[in-house]
């Protein structure tokens, strides 16, 4: 599904005029926030297949330190590994890697990182190692990484499209605020029960977890507010 389908179904839904485009008037822009906040809830309920990415350093001799360009808020480590000697690398405090170069420095194969902080200039985020590489090695790093904001009209939602649409329209709904919460509760479960239905199918594509999603939804306020209702 589409940016601007979203958009039109949720205007649909509430017995709005459909648009040929998102920015066409106050309104649609609105319910175009709305898809963005609903996409953000969506892709925080679960680790989705589709949004598995890997970002890749190649390491450089004499340098601890690299720039994961493109890396930037929104996203989970799966794990890290020298795709050139094919060994995982251990996570490790900011702390111990920067007491292990200043008290006990070496050079070699790096085994052990950090992501220490962020490039104030671009915003993405450092990858520290230990030991100092001597050589070039290039490290994978497999995440989890968050679609950015969908902007333009033909913009396809990674995730599952239905629940980001159901979730788009029942902030609309509760924005307009109309019918005493009733419609807002039934348009919140009806949302809840499309996103546990693609937390299950999206489980089958990969070895079994925790399906842990309602533990962070009931992390706001309004989820919590809702769920007893």
């Amino acid at each position: 599904m589409t940016y601007l389908e979203a958009v039109n179904k949720i205007l649909v839904l509430l017995r709005e005029d459909e648009v040929t485009a998102v920015s066409e008037s106050k309104y649609s822009k609105l319910v175009g926030v709305f898809v963005n906040l609903a996409l953000r809830d969506v892709e925080n309920a679960w680790r989705w297949v589709a949004l598995q990415d890997t970002v890749q350093a190649v390491t450089v001799s004499g340098d601890f330190r690299y720039v994961l360009t493109g890396l930037k808020e929104g996203f989970t480590l799966i794990n890290v590994f020298n795709d050139t000697t094919n060994r995982h690398l251990q996570m490790r405090t900011s702390r111990w890697i920067t007491d292990r170069h200043n008290i006990t420095p070496l050079s070699g194969e790096p085994f052990y990182f950090d992501i220490s902080g962020v490039d104030s200039i671009t915003g993405d985020y450092f990858l520290d190692v230990y030991p100092t590489p001597d050589a070039a090695w290039t490290i994978n790093i497999d995440l989890y990484k968050e679609q950015a904001d969908i902007i333009v009209d033909g913009d396809e939602i990674m995730v599952p499209s239905y629940p980001v649409m159901l979730g788009g329209y029942y902030r609309a709904i509760a924005e307009r605020g109309e019918d005493g919460g009733l419609l807002q509760a039934e348009a919140f479960r009806d949302f809840k029960t499309s996103l546990g239905d693609e937390i299950a199918m999206d489980n089958t594509r990969r070895v079994p977890g925790s399906n842990d999603w309602h533990s962070h939804m009931r992390h706001t306020s309004r989820y919590r507010r809702l769920e007893n209702e």
